[in-house]
């Protein structure tokens, strides 16, 4: 019977370097090709539970949810994030479609998604190995406040 568990374990082994050869032989670490169904659904997993588990630690907003926090999260957006995310957030720009992952759409039902607090700790602390940036450097945790409501205003169509 002892023998018989040495050999699952001696399988397991086998397998895990099979895979390991296999993915460093065969397995792209580029970021121009779109990932696969199984990378994108435990990427997805794995950074909607770190959000959330950050999120849990932001403190209520003191910032006021309203036309002028809009505003002007509208103007700290122009400066900060429209290079990546675009001009009105809805479309990203080419440098956003080249990163890995690739940039959403800021009206997208994945952003639109998450809570204020979450939307509030992504900007404040960023998605590391993604792209991007931690603004909760740069900004205060009043402006990050604005930056969320204006990402939030953007769950409404574009008016043309």
């Amino acid at each position: 019977m002892r023998h018989k568990g040495w050999l699952i374990v001696v399988i397991v082994l086998v397998l895990i370097a099979i895979a390991a050869i296999y993915g460093i032989t065969h397995v792209s670490i580029g970021a121009l090709g779109e990932p696969g169904s199984t990378e994108t659904a435990i990427a997805n997993w794995a950074r909607g539970w770190y959000v959330s588990r950050g999120a849990r630690h932001v403190p209520p907003s003191h910032v006021a949810d309203n036309a002028a926090s809009v505003t002007a999260g509208d103007g700290l957006y122009g400066m900060e994030c429209a290079s990546c995310h675009g001009s009105d957030g809805r479309k990203p720009t080419p440098i956003g479609h080249s990163m890995y992952p690739r940039v959403p759409s800021l009206s997208s039902p994945a952003v639109q998604s998450l809570s204020d607090k979450e939307l509030s700790w992504v900007i404040k602390n960023g998605i590391r190995l993604s792209g991007m940036p931690g603004f909760g450097r740069i900004n205060t945790d009043d402006e990050i406040w604005q930056l969320t409501y204006y990402v939030r205003s953007l769950r409404t169509p574009a008016k043309h």
